[in-house]
């Protein structure tokens, strides 16, 4: 259930702007934020196909729809100052491809991020639900246990940790992690793919849970749309963060995760 107050939270949103709504206008922006979730997995989808077919008015008219959407759930500017500045470059051909690489995926690795923010925040009603877990060890850094078949990914995650007071495990796939826990070897926090072939991350998260490893997940995922969010937080993930990873949300998350766990 979306609530003013579960809005508030979400930092990629304009909480003064949703203060200011009364009741009258109240449902008719709940069924903006439901149709922004509803709408942009697949709006991504074309927007990443246009990019790589180097269709740039059809790419330039869903960038349209998509900032339409974030000014309708009031979005932050850092949203869609950037969006807008794309738009006015594809209508007048200043176009670099490099460039506009790098702000398809950035952009559309923001839009994702506030999706699924305002997806769990709304599925937990505001609240973390951490009491099933563990308390985190206290001997040493905490331990972070990252599963991903794509090697490539890993290298970037262990980039992005080098400098944090975290050790990093990498395993390539569910049953390597489970054969990694079933050791008896200490993991304080997992990060934890969806989309992996044999044995998909959703399949590992049920085998967490039928053995009982009481390790908080969080699921990292290219898509956000509903039904991946909601069946990640059905089978007890912390959270959700969207594919590329950035270093900020990651460690916000980490931090997050570890100062409830103590």
């Amino acid at each position: 259930m979306i609530n003013q107050e579960i809005l508030l939270s979400i930092s990629g949103l304009k909480y003064k702007l949703i203060e200011k709504l009364d009741e009258k206008k109240w449902p008719g922006y709940i069924r903006n934020i439901n149709t922004f979730i509803d709408v942009y997995p697949d709006l991504e989808e074309k927007i990443k196909s246009d990019l790589r077919n180097r269709k740039y008015i059809e790419l330039r008219k869903n960038l349209i729809n998509i900032c339409g959407m974030l000014n309708s759930i009031y979005a932050a500017d850092s949203l869609t100052v950037e969006c807008n500045n794309q738009i006015v470059a594809l209508a007048t051909g200043n176009v670099f491809d490099d460039r506009l690489e790098v702000f398809v995926e950035n952009f559309t690795q923001s839009v994702a991020s506030l999706s699924i923010d305002i997806q769990v925040a709304a599925s937990r009603n505001g609240e973390q639900t951490f009491t099933r877990f563990s308390k985190k060890s206290k001997s040493g850094e905490p331990v972070i246990l990252a599963i991903d078949d794509a090697e490539i990914f890993l290298k970037i995650l262990q980039k992005i940790l080098a400098d944090a007071p975290y050790g990093l495990k990498c395993v390539t796939s569910g049953q390597e992690a489970l054969n990694f826990l079933s050791a008896g070897n200490r993991v304080d926090i997992i990060l934890l793919d969806i989309a992996m072939p044999d044995m998909d991350g959703y399949n590992t998260m049920e085998k967490f849970n039928e053995m009982k490893i009481n390790t908080p997940v969080i699921f990292v995922t290219a898509y956000a749309d509903r039904k991946y969010v909601n069946r990640a937080i059905e089978l007890g993930a912390v959270g959700l963060l969207a594919k590329p990873l950035r270093k900020q949300q990651l460690l916000n998350k980490i931090n997050e995760v570890c100062s409830v766990l103590g």
